[in-house]
């Protein structure tokens, strides 16, 4: 059952918001699979001293209006050949993500399952084979005034749609 925290309290009506914790009873003996997911929320509120649940719901609850979404961000690196050589690392990451796709799909999905940076991977070779992105006019002569006024002329002599 999905449960999510709202203002502090459990919560199975679907009033929450961002993070679907999933949790099921200490008697089943299931592990709780949210551990990551509260990890991320705090390294991206605690560190500045963001709002998290409710507060960055999108909604006002008293009216329904949209609200603002003032949302935290937390970046990590880490160095993978301090834990292992990058060529496995490579290899037991692609073994994972095409574990990931490969999975049963549900008859009821879109017929694929997609990881992490592929819908915009797809979306860039897409462009790509187009001749790129459109770049609308106004920005086309702003990237224009910016290259004359930064003395940037040398290094961007001349722009693909000019």
């Amino acid at each position: 059952m999905p449960w999510v925290v709202t203002k502090g309290k459990w919560n199975t009506m679907g009033h929450g918001c961002l993070h679907t914790l999933y949790f099921e009873s200490v008697l089943t003996h299931a592990i709780n699979r949210y551990g990551w997911a509260t990890t991320v929320e705090l390294l991206s509120t605690a560190f500045q001293s963001g709002p998290f649940g409710e507060d960055v719901c999108g909604v006002n609850r008293e009216t329904g209006e949209p609200a603002p979404m003032p949302l935290g961000h937390f970046f990590l690196a880490i160095d993978v050949e301090a834990l292992c050589p990058l060529e496995t690392f490579k290899k037991n990451t692609g073994n994972l993500l095409r574990a990931l796709r490969e999975s049963k799909k549900s008859p009821k999905g879109p017929g694929r399952i997609y990881t992490a940076g592929e819908l915009e991977n797809d979306a860039r070779i897409s462009r790509t084979a187009q001749g790129g992105m459109k770049v609308p006019k106004v920005l086309q002569q702003n990237m224009i005034d910016l290259r004359e006024s930064r003395g940037l002329k040398d290094k961007y002599e001349k722009f693909p749609f000019e």
